[in-house]
């Protein structure tokens, strides 16, 4: 819902501003820049590109990635007899 992009929208602003307060997170924040992007974006522009997502944008991704196939990864002890059921 708009109201669910809103505060998921004010949740990422939050947390970036917040993880600026300390070193190793603004170090996180440069590395997987480099890896991921090659670019480091600005507070501003970072802020910015989260409040241009639209609750559109969100439906269309959501509806990829659904649509893609489902994998289940079982840690710990199980029965290797058991049958696991997709629905």
């Amino acid at each position: 819902t708009a109201a669910e992009l809103e505060r998921g929208k004010g949740q990422l602003r939050g947390g970036l501003v917040l993880n600026l307060e300390e070193s190793s997170s603004r170090m996180v924040r440069l590395g997987e820049a480099e890896l991921l992007t090659g670019t480091l974006l600005s507070v501003e522009e970072a802020i910015a590109a989260i409040d241009a997502v639209t609750l559109e944008q969100v439906r269309t991704l959501a509806t990829e990635l659904f649509a893609r196939p489902r994998h289940l990864g079982v840690v710990g002890p199980f029965d290797a007899d058991r049958e696991f059921r997709t629905t």
